[in-house]
């Protein structure tokens, strides 16, 4: 059996988050269950992309990384306006 890193030991849920948000559909999926529908609505969930950058500092990379990602916004039109 392979040797699972410390880091997804001692945060199993982490590791899981981390795991499902990593995959554009999953993310979208759990994204919507969240996200008010007047929000929703307005985002192009099939453009969504990972991002590569973090807004975690170093020393606590090891128990909390970001997942982040970008709609392409061209894409979204408002469901209402102004």
């Amino acid at each position: 059996m392979a040797e699972q890193p410390e880091d997804s030991l001692q945060n199993p849920h982490d590791t899981y988050f981390r795991h499902v948000m990593s995959e554009a559909t999953a993310a979208s999926g759990e994204l919507r269950t969240v996200i008010p529908e007047s929000v929703a609505a307005d985002i192009d969930w099939s453009t969504m992309e990972q991002q590569s950058c973090s807004f975690v500092p170093k020393e606590l990379q090891s128990r909390f990384t970001d997942v982040l990602y970008r709609p392409d916004g061209s894409a979204a039109t408002p469901s209402s306006s102004s």
